[in-house]
């Protein structure tokens, strides 16, 4: 929340020491590492950090959350085979640390591949972590991705409940109601994450989903 707070009022390195101490203090914080990637995004920091916490990385005993973030910023800038390294490093020396393990299974998850291991790596996370919506999202999605909407849809649901305002969590929501058959619930998830403002990728597939669905009649 300083960290925030300091990000807010243009303080962006405090910003950043203050979400370096809230990692080091609990590696398991995904908030904090999002909030700290979107931090160097902005600043066009992405090669220079990365390098620091591959450096910290080689000189740690257990560098779980230096490996995390470096395995961040590779997904963010698309080297997903070099995030993935890391994750999957991260993750052999703590089989269990959530943010590593989540990650892991959302690269898997959207290359279609290795569906049973991603689905236990994401509800690994979720035991860890159970009140971090990007976590339970990932278990949803990796249900959609298996066409079992209607274990995707409880997993929806609470992520929506824990972070209502953010449109991914709505959109991945409606094409689980969707997938179920659920037409009227589908649509009405779709123009709730059409009016959180979603980003201009997933607005176009928010649109496409709602488009496709024009003229169907509910099966409800």
């Amino acid at each position: 929340l300083a960290a925030q707070t300091r990000a807010a009022a243009g303080d962006l390195a405090s910003a950043e020491q203050l979400l370096r101490r809230a990692i080091d203090a609990d590696s398991t914080l995904l908030p904090a590492y999002a909030m700290l990637a979107q931090l160097y995004l902005s600043q066009k920091k992405l090669d220079q950090a990365r390098q620091e916490f591959d450096a910290m990385a080689a000189k740690q005993s257990r560098p779980v959350a230096a490996l995390t973030m470096s395995g961040m910023i590779l997904q963010s800038q698309g080297q997903t085979a070099e995030a993935r390294k890391r994750f999957e490093q991260a993750l052999a020396i703590d089989a269990t640390a959530p943010v590593a393990a989540n990650n892991l299974a959302w690269i898997q998850a959207e290359a279609g591949e290795q569906l049973d291991v991603a689905l236990q790596l994401a509800q690994r996370a979720a035991s860890r972590s159970p009140d971090v919506a990007e976590i339970t999202d990932t278990v949803g999605w990796i249900y959609l991705k298996k066409n079992q909407p209607h274990l995707a849809v409880p997993q929806f649901e609470r992520s929506v409940a824990l972070d209502s305002k953010n449109a991914t969590f709505h959109y991945h929501l409606g094409l689980a109601y969707l997938q179920a058959g659920d037409a009227v619930r589908g649509r009405a998830s779709l123009e709730r994450a059409l009016a959180a403002g979603p980003d201009p990728k997933t607005e176009a597939e928010i649109k496409q989903a709602l488009s496709r669905q024009a003229g169907f009649p509910s099966r409800n």
